[in-house]
Formats: structure tokens, sequence, C-alpha cells
């Protein structure tokens, strides 16, 4: 993350585009699209029960910091695993992609059309 190696053995990495809510009924929902920067969530060591109960703490706005969630922010994270391919979810499509994966943030770097008024 910004060129500092962090390791961590995790069920799962999330990396999205701005800042998002991690509690509440709107977790997952973003509170920024242009803030420049990913966040990053880990959950390290955690099994299949401790993922459960991770989504119900953050569903009832329960995280603590005894939960196993550690979120970063970067414009920059590249994923290195042992395996050579992985499967990602990537805007909602289940693809297998080759490591080590690199995301990268470019603010204003995508141009959209939209109609006169």
């Amino acid at each position: 993350v910004e060129g500092t190696a962090l390791v961590r053995r995790t069920p799962f990495v999330f990396i999205g585009n701005g800042d998002y809510k991690a509690e509440g009924l709107d977790v997952g929902s973003r509170t920024s699209i242009d803030a420049g920067r990913l966040t990053i969530y880990v959950a390290p060591e955690a099994g299949r029960f401790d993922l459960i109960g991770l989504s119900l703490r953050a569903l009832a706005g329960r995280l603590t910091p005894d939960v196993k969630l550690e979120e970063f922010a970067a414009t920059a994270v590249t994923i290195e695993i042992a395996a050579p391919r992985i499967d990602a979810a990537i805007d909602g499509e289940l693809v297998r992609v080759r490591a080590p994966l690199t995301c990268v943030i470019r603010p204003g770097a995508l141009r959209t059309l939209v109609p006169r008024a």
C-alpha cells in the first residue's frame, strides 16, 4: 500500500474507488466517489464464522477495535498471492486474473457524455 509492504493472511480483500461506509444499514455505500483514493478493507486471520460475525456487526453498526477488519486508503495497491491466478469480482463480474493484482486510482480519468439540458 503506497509503497509499504503489509503482510496479511485474509479470506478477502475489498478495494473500491472513494470512501465507503463500513457500518450501519447502508454499509457499502459510498460517501464520496471523487476522493482521489482507493479504500482497501481486509479481515486478517478471519475464518468463516468470523466473517459472518463481522457482517452482522457491521450491519448493526457495532464494529469495535477487537473486530478483525482493517481499513487503508491509498492511491495504489498491489496484491501478491502464492497462486499464479485468482478469481476476483470486478464491478460485479467474476473474472480470473493473474497475480500480482495492481489497482491504481486515476482521478478525473473517466469522461462522461450527458445530454444537453
